[in-house]
Parts: C-alpha cells; structure tokens; sequence
C-alpha cells in the first residue's frame, strides 16, 4: 500500500498486520469492535520506526500481543495512539516521552504492568489518558502534574498504590477523574477542591481514609460522585447541597456517621442515591420527597431510627427502593402506593408496626416485596398480588390468607405450618400445603379441605417461615362510634352474596376481585382489610366473538367485619342493591348487573369452621 491513510473498521479478521514500511503513512486504524473483535497473531509492530509520519495510530480491538516497543520514541508527530481491548503486556516504556504532539493516550483493556513512567509528565500537549483495566501498579509519579490541560484522566482498575497527588490540583481542565478499583490509601488532597469542571469523580473501592470535607461540596458542576468502599468517616457536610448537578452519588460501605442533612433535599437532579453499609443514625429527613428524579434509593443497614416520613411518596420514579437492616418504627406510610413502578421493596430487619398498606395493591409493577422481621399485622395478602418474590418472616399474620397467593412455591418447604397463641389452655394450629389443593386443618374442629384448579397468578417465590404467629380474636372496650383498630380482630361478620349476570371473565382474575372488594367497602364503609372475598364461583359462560370478552353469571361472596352487634345490624338493613351495583360499575369502569343479593350474618367464634369448609378463594385462618 502507498497510500497515506489505512483505515480497516471491520470485527472478525484473522491473520497478521501488515508490514509497515510507508513512510509516508499519516493514519494507521486497524480496529475491531468491542463485542466482534478482530483476531490476529502479530504482535505490536516493531518496525513503526518506518512511519515517523504516522499522526494517528488505532490498533484497537486486534487481540496483539507482546510489548509496546521503544520504537515508538520516534514517532514525534504521532497526536493520538489506541491500543484498547488488546493482549499487550510488559511495561509502558519510558520512551514514550519523545512523543511530544502526543494529545490522546488509550490503553486500557491490556495486561500491561509496572508503574507509569515518570516521563510520561513530558506530554504537556496530553488532554485525554486512559490506562484502565491493566496491572499498573506502583504510586502515581508527581511528574504527572505538569499535564494541565488535561481533561480526562482514566486510571480504574489497576493497582496502583500510594496516595493521590497533590499536583492533581494542577488539572484545572479535567473534567473526568476515574483511579476506581485501585489501592490508593492516605487523605483527599484539598487541591482537588480547584478542579471546578469536573463532572464525574469516581474513587470507589480504594483505600482512602479521609473525611467528606467541604471543599468537595465547591465541585458544583459534578453530576457522578462515586467515594463507596473506602474508609471515610465524619458525617456528610450540610454543605452537600451545593452540588446541584449530582445525578448519581455513591457513598455505600464508609463509616460515614451523624444524621443525614436535609440538605439532601437539594439535590434535585438525583437519579441514584446510595449510602448503604454506613452508621448514619438520624430519622430520614422529610426533604428527601423532594428527590422527585430518584429510580434507586439505597439507606439499608445504617442505624435509622424512628418513623419513614410520608415524603417518600413523592418519589414517584423509584423503580427500587432500600431500607433493610435499620430501626425504622410505627407503620409503613400509606404514600408507598403511589409509587407505581416499583420493583423491588425491601423493608425487613426493621421495626415497623402495624397493618401492611392495602395501598400496596396498587403496585402492579412490584415483582420483589420483602417485609421479614418486623412488627407487622398482615390481615389480608392480596389474592391479586403479582409479586414474583414476597418474604415475611417473623411477623404476626391476622386474619385471612388468600388462597391465590399459594399459587407460587413455597421458599422454605412444601409445607408451612402456622400456629395461633393459645388463648386459655389449648393451642389452634392450621397448615397450608402447597399442592395443587389448599388444605386447612384445625387440630379442634376436626379437618376439611377445599380443592379447586385456578390458573397460576405472577407469583413464584414466598418465604413465611415455619412458624408464624396469628393473633387470635379478642374483645374491645372501644367506644361505638370508634372505626375498628386494626390491632385487634373484629367479632361479627356479616357475608354478603352478589349474584352478578352478564360479567367478563377478566374482571374475576387479575385486579378484578379486589376493585370489587374496594367497591364494596367503599359503599358500607368499613376499611378496606375488613372486606374479605370469601369466595368466587363461575357459572354458566357465554362465549361472544372473537373481537369480544367472554362472559359469565358469577356468584360472589363477600365477608364484612364489625365489632359490635349494632353495626352488624345496621350494616345488614342498609346494604342497597342498587348502590351497590352502581359502586362496583364504576370501579371496574364497566356496567355490571346484579341478579340478587344475599346477606346474612355470624359471629367470629362460628367462622372458622364455616369459612374453612367453604371452597373459595379464601380460606379462614
């Protein structure tokens, strides 16, 4: 070849490179690409010295082997060499130094070794070096802060040791800084404070033992500041909310302490924040509902303590969410709900109380939701829930468990037992065992089983652990014009029989059940988790079109709880047809008819054995 300029973009090609001996040679790029990469046997040139007129060498992606030679010192007009995603080993050689138009150095992805050559601080001309992921190791040469005007610096995943230097100060134009994945220890240089374009800071996973001091907070124009898994300590400075451009900051595994400052709140731009593994001890600041950008927010173990503000809401782009492994207490705030994209939910090893939010059902998108250890009630698990993963070890069950919610495997075994607390002298316990049938049976009452073939909900993963606690029903003093606590099971029930003509059998799977049963408790005006359904039955199907829903006559009962007798009576001579024909049409969003209505009434004491005898999409526990 005579021709000036030998550009080859292609992955794939086998061989060797090509003899070089055009002197007039201007540009030489062989190079593959990272997922297709090219496959030649040569090593790196030797005889380069023949282009001293090369100015742009690309050998990226060639899979060469052997050493970066010393010839390269006379390629004087040589202004940008790569040599990424290669198999060069050996070290950099000091005659590197003589390239002196050298402006962009890329060499990462290699096996190279030994320690940057101090004359490498001789390329005044440099604004980009990128030496990452080789085996470089020794400190980093003080010589280096003669190149300022560089404006990316790249030295991750070496082991390069020593502390930083504080002529880094000198790289008043850098704008990246990444010696992640390294074993530099000592304090952060102040000096680092003048490099005010810095945009991304990444010092993640070293040996730094220093403090977050203010000077950090002067770099305004970070958008990523990565300082996790090293060895800060101190608390984070109020002063953090400078930095308005941070969109991803990372301080997991320190031993960061105090509170976290409300401070936070300002930094708007937020789409990750991680403090996780640190011994920060404050209640979380309500400020943190102004991080409205946030998709993952990382606080598990950390020594928060007191209530999870309602703010955390607000955060309504959270796709994940960290809280594990605190002392968060009092209930689960209701505003969780709102977050309708959320995956993952983790809040166990806490001490939160209380009922888990029936706002939850709306968390369509929720396929990991971990609540173990706790101080929980769990009335009701959602039949309709499509998690993948639930775990809620070591709680207090209450109430029902929905049948659907077995439709997944059992984490721990096949077979989970639950045992009540004994109220006088004899212990209740029930079991459900994951087969294709749900079996209950009280150990008093002799033993029935209810079996019925339903489609496999999302469900695929549940741990309840071997024993779970289930508070048994108890007597109130409340006033009569007090709602129910929740802390306590209600005493009278009152089943309501809806005979429903003509309805999809899409509104009976999925969200469907409890849209109605949202309906219901909506119309007789009791909480949401003392309407249970009781059990759905299908009967007739009318087969349309194609283009058009199957329908069915349905019969649905519902279980309405009160804790006085006078309710129960109220609540059974109000209950309207026509009111509740109209409610449940306008949750489903289509008209419904119901044919007839039943209602009849009981005491708790009795609905053991009646509800665990009935076949049903829930069974009384």
């Amino acid at each position: 070849f005579k021709s000036n300029a030998w550009v080859i973009d292609c992955g794939g090609l086998q061989g060797s490179l090509p003899y070089l001996e055009n002197t007039e040679l201007r540009t030489f790029a062989i190079y593959g690409h990272t997922f297709n990469l090219n496959n030649f046997t040569s090593t790196f040139p030797e005889e380069i010295a023949n282009t001293r007129n090369i100015q742009l060498m690309n050998l990226s992606g060639n899979r060469l082997r052997g050493t970066i030679t010393s010839q390269i010192s006379y390629l004087t007009q040589l202004v940008n060499i790569e040599l990424a995603r290669n198999f060069l080993s050996g070290t950099i050689p000091s005659e590197i130094g003589f390239c002196i138009s050298l402006t962009e150095i890329s060499f990462p992805d290699n096996s190279i070794s030994g320690p940057v050559p101090s004359q490498m601080g001789l390329l005044t001309a440099l604004t980009r070096l990128e030496l990452g992921s080789n085996l470089i190791s020794n400190s980093i040469p003080t010589e280096f802060g003669k190149l300022n005007i560089l404006t990316i610096l790249s030295l991750n995943s070496n082991n390069i040791t020593g502390v930083i230097p504080t002529e880094f100060g000198n790289f008043i134009k850098l704008t990246n800084l990444s010696m992640s994945y390294n074993l530099i220890s000592g304090q952060l240089p102040s000096e680092l404070g003048k490099l005010t374009l810095l945009s991304e800071l990444n010092l993640q996973n070293n040996n730094i033992q220093s403090t977050i001091s203010t000077w950090i907070c002067r770099l305004t124009s970070l958008r990523w500041l990565a300082l996790n898994q090293n060895f800060l300590s101190s608390k984070i400075p109020s002063e953090i909310g400078f930095m308005t451009s941070l969109t991803k900051l990372n301080l997991q595994q320190n031993s960061l302490n105090s509170n976290l400052p409300s401070e936070i709140g300002l930094l708007s731009r937020l789409t990750l924040l991680n403090i996780e593994e640190n011994y920060l001890n404050s209640s979380l600041p309500s400020e943190i509902g102004f991080l409205t950008r946030l998709t993952k927010l990382t606080l598990q173990k950390n020594l928060f303590h007191s209530t999870l503000p309602s703010q955390i809401g607000k955060l309504t782009n959270i796709v994940q969410l960290y809280l594990q492994e605190n002392s968060f207490s009092s209930t689960i705030p209701s505003e969780l709900g709102n977050i309708l994209g959320l995956s993952q939910l983790i809040l166990s090893n806490n001490s939160f109380e209380g009922y888990i939010p029936s706002e939850f059902v709306r968390l369509s998108s929720l396929s990991d939701l971990q609540i173990s250890n706790n101080k929980l009630l769990l009335p009701d698990i959602y039949g309709s829930t499509i998690c993948e993963k639930i775990t809620f070890c070591s709680n207090t069950w209450i109430s029902r468990i929905s049948c659907a919610i077995c439709d997944g495997s059992l984490s721990s075994s096949p077979s989970t037992t639950f045992t009540s607390s004994p109220s006088s002298s004899e212990t209740e316990t029930s079991s459900i065992t994951k087969t294709s049938s749900v079996s209950s049976s009280p150990t008093k009452t002799g033993t029935s089983t209810s079996s019925e073939t339903r489609t496999p909900t999302k469900t695929s993963s549940i741990s309840i652990s071997s024993s779970i606690t289930i508070t048994p029903s108890k007597t109130s003093s409340r006033s009569a014009s007090s709602s129910p606590s929740p802390s306590t099971s209600p005493l009278f029930l009152v089943e309501l029989s809806l005979t429903i003509q003509n309805i999809g059998l899409s509104y009976l799977n999925g969200f469907g059940p409890e849209l109605m049963r949202s309906a219901v408790s909506n119309n007789v005006g009791l909480p949401f988790s003392y309407c249970q359904i009781v059990s759905i039955q299908v009967g007739q199907v009318n087969k349309k079109s194609q283009s058009k829903e199957s329908t069915a006559v349905a019969i649905i009962v519902f279980s309405l709880a009160v804790d006085n007798k006078e309710k129960m009576e109220n609540l059974k001579s109000e209950i309207s047809q026509t009111s509740l024909q109209k409610s449940i049409s306008n949750q489903l969003g289509t008209d419904i008819y119901i044919v007839s209505l039943g209602v009849r009434t009981e005491t708790s004491s009795n609905s053991s054995s009646n509800d665990s005898s009935s076949s049903g999409v829930a069974v009384w526990i």
